[in-house]
């Protein structure tokens, strides 16, 4: 396992960052591109070990792929049916987005379970229903193994899940007769990967809403070229470290539109923000005034409070809450995504995990904040053991790092989790005065 020590120190942001490719957008495109016996043309595609990883699995199905600096061209015309082993998914959950492709092109799928961040359960409970539900025959051992036609349908999911939603746009998407999602995902992901099968003359009505319905083609060759969307975590992550230590930062290569519930929480809090067609000004922040922390936030699928923002947040509302004026952050999507608490308490946080029963009678965890030990009112506490448990989690530390006393130096060790999702974190940040220096751990 490859090891890093981000070493970081406190500093005072202004100046532009561009934000790149939407990773979670790129990692089900590619996928996709297997149900393509034409040639697929992906533009702005960051560079992240996640989508290596992805490109790997891609030629083991004997794709031709070729990388042109952010352009990725995938030729899946020649490509054959093998199933996917551990070795190939432990790294990166997207992989479950295999299932459908391979079931699209192959009417048969064998994807290991896959990896990635470790954020409690996640079970694949969802997808094996759905697949069902569609008519696909499944057994799961130490992978998913689909076997079938897919028959097409209308389905009611019970939540509104994004890898599931993926699945079925991809299955529907070689069947002629008409599919239909209901209580589907909205994340603009999910539009992203839409237009994708719209490129490939695949018939997509309300991508974007929570009704999609989707009308496929049996034979699917053709020259597609698709453009991956902005980044919206990596931007929120650049917009909350400005939020704390920066003074009039612009977030360039964005869209705002995908960032409305975290840019109204930022309003709200006091924070001066202008924002354009492609890029968002954090002009004033906590350096430059007083913000008032929210009194309770709540992560939910999109529109709502995004989850992988949940742990970005978290350093801003150590440094607005106290103890008279608590901050409430409770995740629905991942209910255990709270490990984060223990490192932030090394920075001088003052924050605990509290259980209550709702009205459904399951326990619901969240986290209170209620700011910084007494002496750290205005920044974080520099700490030289911190340990980053997860992608979102280990660029929080970050962001709480450069929140730190102005030349103060926090250590991060990290297994490769920020480099899953964040391209070039450290010279991004020295673009706008953040030191951070990464260092290989041999």
């Amino acid at each position: 396992m490859t090891r890093y020590k981000y070493e970081v120190e406190g500093s005072v942001l202004s100046g532009a960052v561009s934000i790149s490719g939407a990773k979670n957008a790129i990692l089900s495109i590619l996928a996709c591109t297997l149900i393509n016996k034409g040639v697929t043309y992906i533009e702005n595609c960051p560079f992240l070990s996640d989508i290596e990883a992805t490109i790997n699995i891609l030629k083991m199905f004997g794709c031709q792929v070729i990388r042109l600096d952010r352009t990725i061209i995938v030729d899946a015309g020649s490509c054959q049916y093998t199933a996917v082993p551990s070795s190939m998914t432990s790294k990166c959950r997207a992989t479950l987005a295999f299932l459908g492709s391979c079931v699209a092109r192959f009417k048969e799928a064998d994807i290991a379970m896959p990896g990635g961040c470790v954020l409690g359960p996640r079970p694949i409970d969802m997808h094996i229903e759905s697949m069902k539900a569609f008519g696909l025959d499944i057994t799961q051992e130490e992978s998913v193994h689909v076997t079938g036609t897919f028959h097409p349908g209308t389905i009611q999911l019970s939540y509104p899940s994004v890898g599931v939603t993926e699945n079925i746009l991809m299955m529907a998407a070689t069947c002629a007769e008409e599919t239909i999602i209901k209580n589907a995902a909205r994340e603009p992901e999910i539009v992203n990967l839409c237009q994708y099968l719209e490129a490939l003359g695949v018939n997509v009505k309300g991508q974007g809403s929570s009704k999609i319905t989707i009308k496929g083609k049996e034979e699917i060759a053709q020259e597609a070229h698709i453009t991956i969307i902005p980044d919206r975590i990596e931007a929120a992550t650049f917009l909350i470290a400005a939020a704390i230590t920066g003074r009039d930062v612009d977030i360039c290569n964005c869209n705002p539109g995908h960032m409305t519930r975290l840019l109204t929480l930022l309003n709200n809090m006091g924070c001066e923000i202008k924002t354009g067609n492609d890029y968002i000004n954090m002009h004033k922040g906590l350096l430059e005034k007083e913000l008032i922390s929210p009194l309770y936030i709540v992560a939910k699928p999109y529109p709502a409070f995004p989850t992988d923002m949940q742990p970005l947040i978290m350093p801003l509302l150590c440094l607005t809450a106290t103890e008279c004026t608590p901050s409430i952050l409770t995740d629905t999507v991942f209910p255990c995504r709270y490990v984060l608490n223990s490192e932030l308490k090394k920075m001088g946080a003052r924050v605990h995990v509290i259980e209550s029963l709702a009205r459904n009678k399951v326990n619901i965890r969240s986290t209170v904040v209620e700011g910084m030990e007494f002496g750290y009112s205005g920044r974080f506490r520099p700490a030289k053991d911190l340990v980053s448990h997860d992608l979102r989690g280990g660029a929080a530390l970050v962001i709480a790092s450069l929140g730190a006393e102005v030349g103060s130096t926090s250590h991060i060790y990290d297994n490769g989790y920020i480099q899953r999702g964040y391209e070039n974190i450290s010279e991004k940040f020295s673009q706008i005065g953040g030191k951070v220096n990464v260092k290989l751990l041999k």
